[in-house]
């Protein structure tokens, strides 16, 4: 009897098949996994906005200090929220200005990759107002202020929405961050 010299296995061709399947279908998901962790990052960003927003309420109390949330735009032209700390218990008793210590922020900066041109997440204030101050008193009262104004009481919350946009175009879902009068930061639906 003649025994077969052939031995086991898969042949180059069946082997090309195959990576060129998976290949294929790697390309396919990509986009997908790429829009998934952007939507990630900015769910990221809303949450650090709730917990600085929750800080300076808390450390305002605690500390006697009033507490400065500041909002502006960076030189890449996206939302960042720097929190202050105050040297007495009043907001517009402060010389609020470029020598107060920033003790803690959300930049938008950094849940955006320096590679990606086309997938951006930003933050700004709903009202639209290029910068935005929100103060806490350690008596639990909330102030606010756009410009260099003196600091009033709002007319109601204040919304920040995070957004994830692909070439100028909104993706997933917008996220919303209340600052109520008189209440803790949260998201908001």
């Amino acid at each position: 009897m003649k025994k077969s010299l052939r031995q086991r296995g898969y042949t180059l061709v069946e082997l090309m098949i195959v990576v060129s399947i998976i290949a294929v279908m790697a390309a396919g998901i990509a986009p997908a996994i790429t829009t998934a962790m952007y939507d990630g990052r900015a769910a990221n960003a809303a949450s650090d906005l709730v917990r600085l927003g929750g800080r300076a309420r808390a450390e305002a109390t605690f500390t006697g200090l009033a507490h400065l949330l500041s909002y502006s735009r960076d030189a890449t032209n996206l939302g960042q929220v720097r929190l202050a700390r105050g040297v007495n218990n009043r907001c517009n008793l402060q010389g609020w200005g470029a020598a107060t210590p920033v003790v803690d922020g959300v930049l938008m900066i950094t849940y955006n990759a320096a590679d990606s041109r086309s997938h951006v997440i930003d933050l700004q204030p709903e009202s639209g107002v290029a910068a935005l101050d929100i103060c806490y008193q350690p008596d639990g009262s909330m102030l606010t202020r756009t410009g260099t104004g003196l600091f009033a009481a709002p007319n109601g919350a204040l919304r920040f929405t995070i957004t994830h946009t692909i070439s100028s175009t909104a993706q997933g879902v917008v996220r919303k961050v209340l600052f109520p009068y008189g209440g803790v930061a949260r998201l908001d639906i």
